[in-house]
């Protein structure tokens, strides 16, 4: 059973320029269907807490260029299941 809430906002300041930011936190709690992963290993419970931050700019009529910035952490009860990632992009788009 996975119980979450999520926010995510989006804001033009201008026609050229947005700003957009998320965030989310979920409390998955493992049954006994989903209680080992592909290895075998026994899953735990664990909590999933994530934001990030991302801008884009529209360069021409058809180009634009964006970055964002993303943090996600995984708490769990066994320390081996944690982790944290931060994550840097970059995307340029071309519409046809």
């Amino acid at each position: 059973m996975t119980n979450y809430v999520r926010y995510t906002s989006n804001w033009a300041f201008t026609r050229r320029l947005s700003l957009a930011t998320s965030i989310v936190f979920e409390d998955v709690q493992q049954t006994s269907a989903t209680a080992n992963n592909f290895n075998g290993t026994a899953l735990t419970n664990y909590r999933y807490i994530g934001a990030s931050l991302s801008t884009s700019y529209q360069l021409t009529k058809k180009m634009n260029v964006g970055l964002s910035y993303q943090f996600t952490q995984r708490l769990s009860k066994v320390s081996s299941q944690d982790y944290a990632q931060n994550r840097v992009s970059i995307q340029f788009g071309y519409q046809f």
